[in-house]
């Protein structure tokens, strides 16, 4: 489900606008709380994927790689880069982790 909305939100919004961002920080929150791992880890990982994932894909696409390989680096950097911003900001790694992902997956891929 939370797949669905990301594209949703990536459908229905601009990249780097506020809207865009806080509406992927509210998925984090809503989807990571559901299974557990608390609202703020997923937040944050979900906000800062939405930030750093349009820029990456930017990156792959300009680099000549393969499609799979643009897809491999966009989808394993966000998730790090959600990751590291959650643990930075003292929530779960996890949770950031996997929210970033699922935006860069199911939004900007």
């Amino acid at each position: 489900m939370a797949a669905a909305i990301a594209y949703g939100i990536g459908d229905s919004t601009d990249s780097y606008t506020a809207q865009n961002i806080l509406e992927h920080a509210a998925l984090g929150c809503a989807a990571s709380a559901a299974v557990g791992t608390g609202c703020a880890g997923g937040a944050v990982g979900a906000a800062a994927s939405a930030v750093i994932s349009p820029l990456l894909v930017y990156a792959a696409a300009t680099s000549g790689a393969d499609l799979p390989v643009q897809q491999a680096f966009v989808g394993s950097f966000s998730t790090a880069v959600g990751g590291i911003a959650a643990a930075l900001s003292g929530q779960n790694l996890q949770a950031g982790e996997t929210a970033a992902q699922n935006n860069a997956l199911n939004n900007d891929l």
